[in-house]
């Protein structure tokens, strides 16, 4: 058993790790969600995106080129948007179902 300085040292770090697993899922899902908001967002503005190029050439092959370039990019935009907001937003009473 530890004790003085070793043993208040190995309490707070258990303290500090039980924290991080209690609220772990959610700090999770709310760093996702502000990852999908951010480029989501840029998305609605042309030429911002690092991965916009890569985003609309790959939606576009998925969709069969049914779509112009400028809708799927639109529609990206907006599906992350919605997906980082859900992600962010969610409370873990909503999630609690799942």
């Amino acid at each position: 058993m530890a004790t003085g300085n070793d043993g208040r040292v190995t309490r707070a770090v258990r303290s500090l790790a039980d924290r991080i697993q209690w609220r772990g899922p959610a700090l999770l899902r709310v760093s996702v969600g502000a990852v999908f908001l951010w480029f989501g967002v840029l998305k609605f503005f042309p030429a911002t995106s690092p991965a916009e190029g890569v985003a609309v050439r790959g939606a576009t092959k998925l969709m069969l080129g049914l779509l112009p370039p400028d809708v799927t990019l639109w529609m990206l935009a907006a599906a992350e948007t919605a997906i980082g907001l859900g992600l962010g937003l969610v409370t873990q009473s909503c999630c609690a179902w799942l």
